[in-house]
């Protein structure tokens, strides 16, 4: 089911409620959903929104105030998919029962789903999931030859947990047409989830640690020179340093980190040093401009986020 359109659409109500689980079958394959009941499911709100990059059925970010979303086996006859979902809390909290486990789940936790097998997810309230389809021989050898655990969660307060959620975060909002990076994003994803399928905890390098401290310093560095370069992105960067998407993003992943969130975070920390300096005379666009940015609604968004404040009211209280 390749190139399905992004729907940022909001189903509302009953009608709303049987569009809104069409939309999440076409997605995910078959699920049954559950309304709210009796006369609440006036109240029922909820979006099936598409990654979007493009690829074959990839998932879908899931948000809904249904109470109870389920795969039986009769579900499981009715479609091929013979994979895993990779589920990411983004939002709410949510009890998932999965083989013969429940785990539940807060706001930045994931899980991995075998799609061959019934689980229930009960959405505690309204909630958001990231759901990434993974084919099967992608898992497995993810386990590498090991048993397949199922049900595992690695959680939000994990370094692997904080940085996986951040890079299928990023797979799902990247507009990037670039398929090199996107699969240089998702190597680096699936090194990250290797504990939910497996008792093997190590992390296999690819390089010595001498070697990835000098490159990752040579990296910084560059990033550092390239700020006001709006074109500056993973790929151009791998490309000026002579090495693979995937060694960088893998770099960045083991610094807790993803690179385009470690660009975000040098353009921003870049404006407020020079808001924070003699700069009344110099206008915001400027700076932002002088920064990378070339969209000023994203940057000022961006830039509240990050220090609390406007770049207005943030020059106004360090005295310029």
């Amino acid at each position: 089911m390749k190139g399905l359109a992004q729907n940022d659409d909001r189903f509302q109500g009953r009608e709303g409620f049987g569009q809104w689980e069409h939309a999440l079958q076409a997605h995910c394959g078959a699920f049954q959903c559950e309304p709210p009941p009796g006369r609440e499911i006036a109240g029922f709100c909820g979006q099936i929104i598409s990654p979007a990059f493009d690829s074959t059925r990839v998932g879908a970010r899931i948000i809904s105030n249904s109470p109870h979303i389920h795969r039986s086996h009769h579900d499981i006859r009715q479609d091929d998919n013979d994979c895993f979902f990779l589920v990411h809390q983004a939002s709410g909290s949510a009890l998932i029962e999965h083989g013969e486990q429940r785990n539940l789940l807060h706001p930045g936790d994931l899980v991995l789903l075998d799609a061959t097998r019934p689980c229930d997810i009960r959405f505690q309230g309204m909630a958001g999931q990231l759901s990434l389809i993974l084919p099967r021989n992608t898992v497995q050898r993810l386990a590498s030859g090991r048993r397949l655990l199922l049900n595992r969660t690695l959680r939000a307060d994990s370094a692997p947990g904080r940085i996986a959620g951040a890079l299928v975060s990023e797979l799902f909002e990247s507009s990037s047409d670039n398929s090199e990076e996107t699969e240089a994003m998702m190597d680096a994803l699936l090194r990250l989830i290797r504990p939910l399928v497996s008792e093997d905890m190590r992390q296999p390098s690819s390089c010595a640690p001498r070697t990835q401290a000098q490159l990752l310093n040579k990296v910084r560095q560059a990033i550092n020179d390239s700020l006001a370069n709006p074109e500056l992105s993973p790929l151009s960067l791998a490309q000026a340093m002579g090495c693979s998407l995937r060694t960088l993003h893998r770099l960045f992943a083991h610094e807790g980190i993803t690179l385009g969130r470690y660009i975000m975070e040098r353009r921003l920390e870049r404006c407020a040093e020079t808001l924070s300096r003699h700069t009344d005379k110099q206008k915001i666009s400027s700076i932002a401009f002088d920064c990378g940015f070339s969209d000023l609604s994203h940057f000022s968004r961006a830039f509240k986020a990050r220090y609390g404040q406007s770049p207005k009211d943030y020059r106004t209280a360090s005295g310029n």
